[in-house]
């Protein structure tokens, strides 16, 4: 009984913080109670789909052309240097999650080959 808990404890704490993320809650639940340990590690590290503003350093949509704060206009050169870190970004998360997948793979052989001494 216990063992069916903590999954789906750990589904609902991803789908919470993927749905403040803007991100389907209902599919990261899924996610999170079928592997809750990479799915929380995933949502945490992946972007909400917001940027800096040059200027003022709000929060804004990666879309957003203009800030709706201080009104600056966002320049090519921020567009291309944006889209640049976006990249290196989504590299450095894929890096991580194959880094944890790889882990888990290793602790899951560990603790088989434990059982069965």
């Amino acid at each position: 009984m216990f063992i069916l808990i903590i999954p789906l404890v750990m589904g609902l704490i991803v789908a919470g913080l993927a749905s403040s993320k803007g991100k389907s809650a209902i599919t990261w639940f899924i996610y999170g109670v079928l592997l809750w340990p990479i799915a929380l590690i995933h949502i945490l590290v992946s972007n909400d789909g917001t940027k800096k503003c040059p200027k003022c350093f709000s929060k804004i949509d990666v879309r957003a052309t203009a800030c709706p704060f201080c009104q600056h206009k966002t320049t090519q050169e921020e567009i291309k240097i944006s889209k640049e870190e976006k990249v290196e970004e989504e590299k450095h998360n894929n890096t991580m999650l194959l880094i944890l997948v790889i882990i888990i793979v290793i602790l899951f052989f560990l603790f088989k080959v434990i059982a069965h001494q």
